[in-house]
């Protein structure tokens, strides 16, 4: 059964953004990051030769505002130590970046989330 637990972003309570994730039978297979009502970011699961490798995809350009460019660079620090807005403003649409996780990576992330992070409503 699939379901998504929804979180106001950590670093921006406050702001109209939502960090989703998915799950499917219990199990974590995507990470989505949604501006406004707009989908920015797909973090999905791959596993492809018994590896489990995580890649991000740019669903909607990032740089039509700066509030959604303030959203991106504290999601990406978030969740990869360091902003990659620049990079992602320049990605292709539906297009996966060059940019993966380890599943630890996006586990502990998930995790903070649980434990500190603020469901949305």
């Amino acid at each position: 059964m699939r379901t998504t637990k929804r979180f106001h972003l950590n670093s921006m309570p406050s702001a109209q953004c939502t960090v989703e994730f998915v799950l499917n039978d219990g199990e974590l297979t995507h990470v989505r990051f949604w501006s406004y009502s707009t989908l920015e970011l797909d973090v999905y699961k791959s596993i492809a030769n018994s590896c489990t490798d995580w890649f991000v995809s740019v669903k909607a350009y990032v740089g039509y505002s700066t509030t959604t460019a303030r959203h991106i660079n504290r999601f990406t620090t978030e969740l990869f130590g360091r902003n990659l807005y620049h990079e992602l403003k320049n990605a292709d649409i539906d297009c996966d970046a060059l940019y993966y996780l380890t599943d630890n990576e996006v586990g502990r992330f998930y995790n903070y989330y649980l434990n500190y992070g603020k469901m949305y409503r």
